[in-house]
């Protein structure tokens, strides 16, 4: 065994850098030429047969990993975002009340998501803004696994007669001149394959008394004491 005790090893010239069996220093920034398959290990405080691994992937361009000014722990369970998509509705919509209970898809109000990881929940994000006339209305939201079929997620339980909703409205403003946000989130535990597509729309239903809209209040007068504004899906895929 040889070994070899120096203060510094320095650069022969100033641009050259040294090279230490595929390790490159040069202007005080390592560069680790790793052969395929052969990542950088650390052996630990303990000479034995475990070490940490650091897998590295070979760059098809330059990548930057930046760390914060502060000590943290590296997570090794869930709950990590994978993706984040969104769908923005800034149209408006009418629908007259079909009776109690009878839903209506909402016209383009639909988002798709494809895993990137096995395992992962679907954190279903909806804020739909509604007017209505008297007796109000309601929104539900329905899940599609690769066009297998569309099915409730996130329904209350049983209530009788009562319709099963996300979101049920009240009568907004005697006037008719206001339209309301409302709110509601889901952490859908779909099962699937990474090539699925998994698809959420939102449906909206209203009594024969009543007519709901969607981003703008039930008087359409163009005034500024008239509101008209925005609705959105968000799905998180969170493993």
């Amino acid at each position: 065994m040889s070994e070899v005790k120096v203060d510094t090893i320095s650069e022969r010239t100033a641009a050259g850098g040294v090279t230490i069996d595929g390790v490159l220093v040069k202007d005080g920034v390592a560069t680790f030429q790793t052969a395929a398959g052969s990542p950088l290990v650390f052996e630990g405080a303990t000479a034995d047969a475990f070490e940490t691994t650091f897998a590295i992937t070979d760059p098809t361009a330059d990548r930057t990993i930046t760390f914060p000014d502060s000590s943290f722990t590296v997570p090794t369970s869930g709950g990590t975002i994978q993706q984040v998509v969104q769908l923005y509705k800034t149209d408006t919509e009418t629908q007259a009340g079909g009776g109690a209970g009878t839903f209506y898809d909402i016209s383009g109000y639909t988002l798709a998501i494809t895993p990137i990881k096995a395992g992962s929940k679907i954190l279903v994000d909806i804020n739909p803004v509604i007017g209505n006339t008297y007796y109000g209305g309601a929104v539900d939201v329905q899940g599609d696994i690769d066009g297998a079929g569309y099915a409730a997620i996130g329904a209350p339980d049983t209530a009788g007669s009562r319709t099963k909703s996300w979101i049920g409205s009240t009568y907004i403003g005697a006037d008719g001149t206001r339209c309301q946000s409302f709110s509601q989130k889901f952490l859908w535990s779909p099962s699937y394959s990474l090539t699925d597509v998994l698809t959420v729309k939102c449906r909206w239903s209203a009594t024969s008394l009543s007519t709901i809209m969607l981003n703008r209040s039930y008087t359409g007068t163009d005034t500024d004491g008239y509101f008209v504004a925005t609705s959105s899906i968000t799905l998180w895929e969170i493993n």
